[in-house]
């Protein structure tokens, strides 16, 4: 755990060295990225790598690889899609009724699930795998299907 901290760590200092060469990558290629997928990234990225650093086959930040892969408006969008989300989920939790205590218990689950999963992301590209991708867009789903649900049972600070 400590490791996390110390630049010394070969674990740490490679994770920085790869943050720096994707960096790179997104200030060259900003408005578009340079398309999805590792062997996208990979090809690319030798050519940004520091010394130590010549082989990857993503970013190691989650935020980072939308940056890359996608260009600055995916991330953008990304960020606005966890916040719409995130906000109607907390909306239904803090005026939800008791009877809609089921959907604010989902909200709070999904929530707490994404929120990890974005703390994750800061320091892995934890969307390598796609089961993990799918099922972070389906924590998010959850989120706002429960929302909607709670809205249809309504009360008087929580309606349409």
């Amino acid at each position: 755990f400590t490791s996390i901290f110390t630049v010394g760590d070969t674990s740490s200092a490679y994770r920085l060295s790869i943050w720096k060469g994707t960096l790179k990558i997104i200030e060259e290629n900003w408005l578009t990225g340079i398309g999805i997928g590792s062997d996208a990234f990979a090809r690319v990225y030798i050519k940004f790598a520091e010394s130590g650093a010549e082989y990857a086959m993503h970013s190691h930040n989650m935020f980072l690889q939308i940056s890359a892969e996608l260009g600055i408006s995916a991330l953008v969008v990304f960020f606005i899609c966890v916040f719409l989300c995130t906000q109607s989920g907390l909306e239904l939790i803090r005026f939800g009724g008791p009877r809609q205590r089921g959907e604010r218990a989902v909200c709070v689950a999904a929530i707490s699930a994404a929120a990890g999963a974005l703390l994750q992301g800061l320091t892995d590209h934890i969307w390598f795998n796609y089961r993990v991708f799918f099922t972070f867009w389906f924590v998010l789903a959850m989120i706002r299907v429960a929302a909607t649900i709670g809205r249809k049972y309504g009360n008087s600070r929580f309606e349409d």
